[in-house]
């Protein structure tokens, strides 16, 4: 496992090429028909989603909405292996990260975007069962900052986003196959505005749009 990840490492600088090359709407991977019935060799995956954010403004809450965060995702995954507990994991780290949307609240853009100058913890896609890979659950390990229009207002928050159910690795966007994430644990962001008052970024849900696996090992 470690030396996959050594060679993620060691391919950042192809990473930072991809991610220029491929913009905002990179290709994403059409989902399959019929889902498989094991997990996939070790790889690098580019992953689209949409994350919904709840917004509480101030004490009467006259200003809350929803802002949806459009963003990509470079995952790094580690060839399948069997657990302490018999059944199959992955394990994966997030190697770059961004999600954008508008909030008319604030009149202004809000922007997760992967923490620098941290390691990232261990993220891991675990099978619900001895004996099939399929179905699995999803749990995410990441740290990242909250920008607003590109002043970041808040660091290294820790975000375990989870879901169960999933029958595609890497996420294909077809809700069949690639569970809606509604588990967020306590990852709220707060911050004070100096007319709004006290501002309170509460996650949704997640939505995968699709997937294009870059590389594989």
């Amino acid at each position: 496992m470690s030396d996959v990840f050594q060679l993620g490492v060691n391919l950042s600088e192809l990473v930072r090429g991809i991610l220029q090359a491929g913009g905002s709407s990179g290709p994403v991977r059409p989902a399959p028909e019929e889902p498989p019935d094991e997990f996939p060799t070790a790889g690098i995956d580019l992953v689209h989603h949409a994350l919904r954010v709840r917004l509480d403004v101030g004490p009467t809450g006259v200003g809350d909405e929803t802002v949806t965060l459009y963003g990509k995702m470079l995952v790094s995954r580690s060839e399948p292996y069997a657990n302490d507990n018999g059944r199959r994991q992955i394990d994966f780290h997030v190697r770059s990260w961004e999600a954008s949307g508008w909030s008319w609240t604030l009149k202004q853009a809000i922007t997760y975007v992967l923490s620098e100058g941290v390691e990232q913890p261990i993220s891991r896609i675990v099978a619900e069962q001895e004996g099939a890979d399929f179905p699995a659950t999803f749990g995410f390990n990441v740290i990242f900052d909250v920008r607003v229009d590109n002043q970041v207002v808040f660091l290294q928050q820790h975000g375990e986003p989870e879901a169960p159910g999933f029958l595609v690795v890497p996420p294909n966007g077809d809700r069949r196959m690639s569970p809606r994430i509604t588990s967020f644990e306590d990852t709220r962001v707060e911050v004070d505005h100096p007319n709004l008052g006290k501002i309170q970024a509460i996650p949704i849900d997640c939505n995968d749009l699709g997937s294009l696996t870059l590389a594989t090992f």
